[in-house]
């Protein structure tokens, strides 16, 4: 089991190449989000639901903090839009995790893979795009790609697991994130607009975003994903986020 523990985390953590460290100096900390502990908190993984609320907070995340990310990327260059659009599409899958843990009893390693496989795969290729130094947005395809390691906070099943709990896995993940949102600032600092300029609006944006995932977490899966001990098998289709039903066909001309 701790093998595939193993494998688990190296799918998700080394889906960008390796399992990235905290870099140099990265500034600012996003600062934890108060929540309280719960009174008696339930060992990782195990049984449980999650509060009421726990995917109308997700989607309140999405449209209220991811949203301002994925705008302001379409408006400073293509290139910067690259990554962004794996980092939408990872929230996305995350909500389906999330659906699919609150219905479903506790997988095996091998079901667990397959449940975090569309996370994995849209990390894996922002890192891809990351790794590209002649990408004139390098800094800002790095600053996601390390961004959407906090996301592995749902492999997180236990201290022993390899993994910072997971809010705290959060935090970590911005500090090494920060590095290269810094490189970001420093790059268009001398461009005017100050504050409002798009390069540091995106900054804030994302930081932003971290930051209240990480209040998220630290309030409905403190100590990782819970399970159903009387739901069904989780499955991979399950958690792959619906397609958007397509628009509506075009009046004909009269």
């Amino acid at each position: 089991e701790m093998a595939a523990m193993e494998g688990l985390i190296q799918r998700l953590e080394a889906a960008v190449t390796r399992l990235e460290r905290i870099q140099g100096p990265g500034g600012v900390v996003v600062a934890p989000i108060a929540a309280p502990a719960p009174s008696s908190p339930a060992p990782a993984g195990t049984a449980g639901t999650p509060s009421s609320s726990f995917l109308s907070d997700w989607d309140s995340l999405l449209s209220t903090y991811l949203k301002p990310v994925v705008t302001l990327s379409d408006g400073i260059s293509p290139e910067a839009q690259k990554a962004v659009k794996h980092l939408e599409k990872a929230f996305l899958a995350v909500r389906g995790v999330l659906d699919v843990s609150s219905k479903s009893k506790k997988p095996d390693m091998a079901g667990l893979q397959a449940v975090l496989a569309p996370v994995a795969n849209e990390m894996m290729e922002a890192g891809k795009i990351a790794d590209d130094r002649r990408n004139k947005a390098f800094h800002h395809n790095k600053a996601v790609a390390e961004s959407m390691q906090a996301l592995s906070w749902l492999a997180y099943t236990g201290p022993s697991c390899g993994l910072s709990a997971p809010a705290q896995h959060v935090a970590d993940s911005w500090q090494s994130a920060e590095f290269f949102a810094n490189k970001v600032l420093m790059e268009f600092r001398g461009t005017g607009g100050g504050a409002g300029e798009p390069n540091t609006q995106w900054v804030k944006a994302l930081k932003e975003l971290l930051g209240q995932m990480e209040g998220y977490v630290r309030r409905h899966f403190p100590n990782g994903l819970k399970w159903n001990v009387a739901g069904g098998v989780a499955t991979a289709a399950a958690a792959t986020p619906a397609p958007a039903a397509p628009a509506a066909p075009a009046p004909a001309p009269a």
